[in-house]
């Protein structure tokens, strides 16, 4: 299957948005398994997890937080 890599750097910032260690641990195990079936289109894995480290600590310093933190959020529910 493949994925814009934009797509694959946005779900990499999830299990690094999670509210508890042991949501990190979910979050980051469901994100590998669905990475292992993806081929990112251009935008190269070092971007990828590049990205999410950004988009982490640009929420822990308070910007922009309610809203990418309920983006998250939805995607958890509907799990």
């Amino acid at each position: 299957m493949a994925i814009s890599a934009v797509m694959a750097a946005e779900l990499a910032a999830g299990p690094l948005l999670a509210m508890t260690p042991m949501e990190a641990a979910k979050r980051q195990v469901r994100l590998q398994e669905f990475e292992s079936t993806l081929e990112p289109i251009l935008f190269d894995g070092y971007a990828v997890r590049s990205y999410g480290l950004i988009v982490a600590a640009v929420v822990r310093e308070g910007k922009a937080a309610k809203q990418v933190r309920r983006s998250f959020d939805h995607c958890d529910d509907a799990r």
